[in-house]
């Protein structure tokens, strides 16, 4: 490698009115030297292939083994609302049937075969999902039972996510006594919740929401601190942004939790949709709006603030890439590398629909069937997953992104239809999140170098 040029450019940029001297520009140089010698940075090598190395049924049975921390049953599609950005609204392409439910024969299917691929787990965690399961109480006070009388003790725990409007006091009182996890949503000030998230009759539902909230803190002020998370949906327009982060830290139901981390928020699923288009916007003026750069600033800010909760609405954003990049090991990059991102199908969760089928997660929609309850999971399918991935990635070894790309599986989509330009949306997105994640990084290292020591106290399953 000529490190002349370099050597040139740097000494030029020097006397071209920035801020640095000669000598330290020289020692710059120095420096990428030796990180070019001794850990082979600033290298022009590529690796020549990306190796998932999960080629066969019997790979994918092997890391079954250790047994599945979690598994998410929908108990029913129906839900007693008509958000307008919901993936069953009709505002999406891929609209599915809302009227199916889970039927107590395949519940409980279900239970017995995660009870048998658990043995050896260390935890087990069972979670509800919809529509809204609250439509199901009776189903999920069932499942319950039924674990509990199986597992004979057992550690087990349960969690749901609801819309939070058909709480009622022998509900509440059920999940305290098992030690529900609950996350409700909520999309913030009345203004910006009633906007979307509305009844049938399109009324808001705002007024209810907050009024079971205040019924579960009154009846159990510890669990409801414990055990009580609220989500929110970022959508557009975004002309009340400010005001969703003023609600959640002062309004005296959720600044607590919010402080402890226990406020998520997410941005609009905005692919096969024709929501956006129905009020006006597409989704580069979304993009481009600001509002990223909003999150981002907060962001930043809590980790100048040192809250190791990172103020939970904005970390979402670049927080994973942050992460990564302050917890990485400098090493060469060899010839074969594994592909970050995609996790490994059905081994840390997994996904039962209404009619017993096993899926990859509850945001797959249709694509990567796993198997069926009655059948279990089909390993060859699974493996025929991983070559499609692998296949599908090979380019990505010319990427500058290739390291921190996420490559979730749900993002990427159904293989069989990953096309060309469906892959360039994908990665155009990802490039511009990783790009402004390294800005941020590089911004706080210059700010506090001392700020991100946070991260290593901190482990992400």
């Amino acid at each position: 490698v000529d490190r002349r040029p370099v050597e040139k450019t740097l000494l030029e940029a020097g006397s071209t009115g920035l801020a640095y001297s000669d000598e330290e520009m020289v020692a710059a140089v120095e420096a990428i030297r030796d990180a070019f010698d001794e850990h082979g940075l600033f290298s022009s090598h590529r690796p020549k292939r990306l190796v998932v190395g999960i080629y066969s049924g019997a790979d994918v049975r092997r890391i079954h083994e250790s047994g599945f921390p979690q598994m998410v049953l929908e108990l029913t599609m129906e839900c007693n609302l008509d958000c307008r950005y919901c993936k069953v609204s009709g505002h999406y392409s891929a609209t599915e049937n809302r009227s199916l439910h889970m039927s107590r024969d395949v519940l409980f299917e279900a239970i017995d075969f995660y009870y048998e691929k658990s043995l050896d787990a260390e935890h087990s965690h069972i979670s509800f999902y919809g529509g809204e399961p609250l439509l199901k109480f009776d189903l999920m006070k069932q499942a319950v039972e039924y674990v509990r009388q199986k597992t004979e003790g057992a550690k087990y725990t349960f969690s749901f996510t609801t819309n939070g409007t058909l709480f009622d006091k022998e509900m509440i009182d059920f999940f305290i006594k098992n030690d529900f996890s609950l996350l409700i949503s909520l999309d913030g000030p009345k203004s910006m919740h009633d906007r979307y998230r509305v009844y049938r009759d399109g009324g808001g539902t705002y007024d209810a929401i907050v009024e079971n909230l205040e019924l579960i803190r009154h009846l159990n002020p510890e669990y409801f601190m414990r055990n009580v998370s609220v989500t929110c949906v970022v959508a557009p327009p975004f002309d009340e942004i400010d005001g969703m982060f003023d609600f959640f830290s002062s309004h005296h139901l959720f600044k607590d939790m919010r402080d402890r981390g226990r406020v998520r928020a997410s941005f609009v699923d905005t692919s096969e949709t024709g929501f956006l288009k129905n009020i006006g916007l597409n989704e580069q003026v979304m993009r481009s709006s600001g509002v990223i750069g909003k999150f981002i600033d907060r962001f930043k800010q809590s980790l100048l603030d040192g809250n190791r909760h990172f103020m939970s609405i904005e970390k979402g954003v670049v927080f994973p890439i942050i992460y990564g990049l302050a917890r990485r090991q400098v090493c060469d990059i060899g010839d074969y590398i594994a592909p970050n991102g995609a996790c490994q199908l059905g081994s840390r969760r997994f996904f039962v629909r209404t009619n017993g089928d096993i899926q990859i997660c509850e945001k797959g929609g249709e694509c990567y069937k796993l198997g069926h309850v009655q059948a279990g999971f089909d390993y060859d399918c699974i493996a025929s997953y991983y070559r499609k991935m692998e296949e599908r990635m090979q380019d990505c070894t010319d990427c500058w992104a290739m390291i921190y790309c996420s490559r979730c599986w749900v993002h990427v989509g159904d293989l069989d239809k990953f096309n060309g330009e469906e892959k360039e949306r994908f990665c155009n997105i990802n490039k511009a999140t990783i790009l402004e994640a390294f800005k941020v990084y590089v911004d706080l290292l210059n700010t506090d170098p001392d700020c991100l020591k946070i991260f290593k106290d901190i482990v992400v399953s």
